[in-house]
């Protein structure tokens, strides 16, 4: 009786073992072919309620193109790149992604704003074009989503 009850618990064990999801390991986001192997362009400086694709974003943490950067209600994140500041406000995401030797963010929803960059250093595409600095000029702004095809610049 008692090597029957030894059977029939390893036997629930092991197909219960079996029948046991495993958590798939975090994965990047696609990157389209253009952005693979790209060297980094930013660097967090400050992250609160943050994340960089699913993880979750951290002082020092590297920024590549094909990254998808977003806060959460609340939270807020900050990169330096090429001289100068990039930051998302509460409950903002953007996708990165490099055209030639621009860096571009894709504003997904929120608010996006940028500091000392100018038009060959980055840009905000949006649903109503690309906000960049005018003349090649170093600037500084911010562009906020409203609503699915309005945007307020300031």
């Amino acid at each position: 009786m008692r090597a029957c009850s030894r059977s029939l618990l390893i036997a629930l064990v092991s197909s219960g073992m079996l029948l046991l999801q495993v958590q798939p390991s975090l994965q990047a986001a696609p990157v389209p072919n253009d952005q693979t192997n790209a060297a980094p362009f930013a660097v967090i400086v400050l992250a609160t309620s943050a994340h960089v694709g699913k993880a979750n974003a951290a002082s020092g943490t590297t920024v590549y193109p094909g990254d998808t950067l977003d806060t959460e209600p609340g939270g807020q994140l900050r990169l330096t790149v090429a001289g100068g500041q990039i930051y998302l406000l509460s409950d903002t995401a953007a996708n990165i992604m490099r055209s030639g030797s621009t860096l571009q963010a894709a504003l997904v929803r929120g608010t996006i704003g940028f500091s000392s960059l100018n038009d060959q250093q980055f840009q905000i595409v949006t649903p109503e074009g690309i906000v960049e600095a005018a003349d090649g000029l170093p600037a500084y702004g911010q562009v906020t989503a409203v609503a699915h095809n309005d945007i307020v610049i300031s």
